[in-house]
């Protein structure tokens, strides 16, 4: 969650840093 941390939307968007934690996030939370 990016957003939480820095609020680093691109991250997210682009797969930058964000987007590997994230998917990971969402993977391990329902």
């Amino acid at each position: 969650d990016d957003l939480g941390k820095g609020g680093h939307e691109l991250s997210l968007t682009t797969g930058n840093a964000g987007g590997r934690l994230a998917c990971g996030v969402v993977g391990l939370t329902p």
